[in-house]
């Protein structure tokens, strides 16, 4: 009995302790909890934007270089097809106008003319002139047709003799021109012409030029 009451005196004084020193404030400790908290907080968030600005970041460089890339490639690809467009566009181009034609002896006169011309690396040309006669007039049969031509341009000139009928018909080729062959817009060239025969000055057949290219 001695023993229960000693034991129901000491459990009186446990529920009736006071604790010797400062006491803790239960807002104290709420305001400790909340800082912590709230540094947390702002570490987390510190974090994330730190890692978000990263991201933005490596997100921007990637961005850039495939820009950079995409940039290269159609400029890579634009310069293949200027080039390609540029062989393409290379097309025969000739053109020719008689300038003068300036009579020598009874049976001789001299053509000047003046010629443009542009062939492909696969093509050529030629300058052809035709004589057609002055108005019904006939020329003595077997009669020939001496020619010799000059070229201050690019071509082969040439020179030699043909029967009348012929010059007259078909005409005769007084230049050729080789691939690749380019003039400049003042290139000039002249062909004398003689018949074998004399005629009457006023009766030489009339030069006629042409020039084909390809």
């Amino acid at each position: 009995m001695f023993a229960t009451l000693q034991k129901a005196q000491q459990d009186h004084r446990n529920r009736h302790t006071t604790y010797v020193g400062r006491p803790q404030s239960p807002a104290l400790s709420t305001k400790r909890i909340s800082r912590a908290v709230l540094r947390a907080a702002l570490s987390i968030c510190t974090f994330e934007l730190r890692l978000y600005a990263y991201l933005v970041q490596r997100r921007l460089s990637i961005a850039l270089l495939c820009c950079l890339a995409e940039i290269c490639t159609v400029d890579l690809q634009g310069q293949h097809s200027s080039e390609t467009d540029l062989r393409l566009a290379v097309a025969p181009e000739c053109s020719i106008d008689m300038v003068s034609v300036l009579p020598g002896t009874s049976n001789e006169q001299t053509a000047t003319f003046r010629y443009q011309l542009r062939t492909t690396a696969a093509g050529d040309g030629e300058i052809r002139i035709r004589l057609t006669p002055s108005g019904d007039k006939t020329y003595p049969t077997g009669s020939e047709v001496v020619y010799r031509t000059t070229l201050t341009g690019p071509g082969s000139p040439s020179s030699g003799a043909i029967a009348i009928g012929t010059a007259l018909d078909s005409g005769i080729v007084i230049a050729r021109f080789d691939s690749d062959a380019h003039s400049s817009r003042g290139a000039r060239g002249s062909v004398q012409l003689a018949l074998d025969k004399p005629v009457v000055a006023l009766d030489l057949p009339r030069p006629l030029f042409s020039i084909t290219c390809r």
